[in-house]
């Protein structure tokens, strides 16, 4: 019976120590999935917490652009109102009565004319500026001027073709000229 005893001696001591281990590993097996689970959840923080951030960013982002594209619509909206400020002008003038017309392209040679200056029209105003009105403006303003065969294509206003240089009094140059001097004040009134 010895021998049994023994065997069963080594076979309870191999039970207990198996027994021992599996209860260790079990334990080590529980530490390590909390620690792995505490990992894990650290880990779906971080990267929900970087996708929130990223999301933010990319939100904040998509707005600055609409805001930047209203921006940009704006300011053309602005422009062409502006634009159209400046083309009515000229426009209303096109429409003034021939006699007005006539008054206003007078009063601009009248301002601006030299003697020897040859006095283009628009081949618009060839109806409305004629010979007669051209007699009548060179003894107002008393000065020796030709009535040029040759026009300028522009929707009105002259050019004075003079000996040492030229004078652009076309409707768009004119236009131009004051949009430099009052564009602000027009600002202003529109949108200020």
């Amino acid at each position: 019976m010895e021998g049994r005893d023994i065997t069963e001696s080594i076979l309870f001591e191999a039970r207990k120590k198996a027994d021992e281990i599996i209860n260790a590993a079990q334990d080590n097996k529980a530490e390590t999935l909390a620690k792995a689970k505490e990992i894990l959840d650290a880990k779906r923080e971080e990267v929900l917490s970087n996708i929130d951030l990223e999301c933010k960013q990319i939100v904040d982002r998509r707005v600055m652009l609409a805001k930047l594209d209203a921006g940009k619509t704006v300011l053309g909206q602005k422009q062409q109102l502006i634009e159209s400020v400046y083309a009515d002008a000229a426009d209303e003038i096109i429409r003034f009565a021939d006699e007005k017309y006539r008054d206003f392209i007078s009063g601009i040679v009248c301002q601006y004319a030299e003697d020897g200056d040859e006095l283009i029209i628009s081949s618009a105003d060839s109806d409305r500026l004629d010979a007669g009105w051209f007699d009548a403006v060179c003894k107002k303003v008393n000065k020796n001027l030709t009535f040029s065969n040759e026009r300028h294509f522009d929707k009105g206003g002259i050019i004075l073709k003079g000996k040492k240089y030229d004078k652009k009094l076309t409707l768009t140059a004119l236009i131009e000229e004051v949009r430099l001097s009052t564009e602000q004040e027009v600002i202003n009134k529109l949108f200020g």
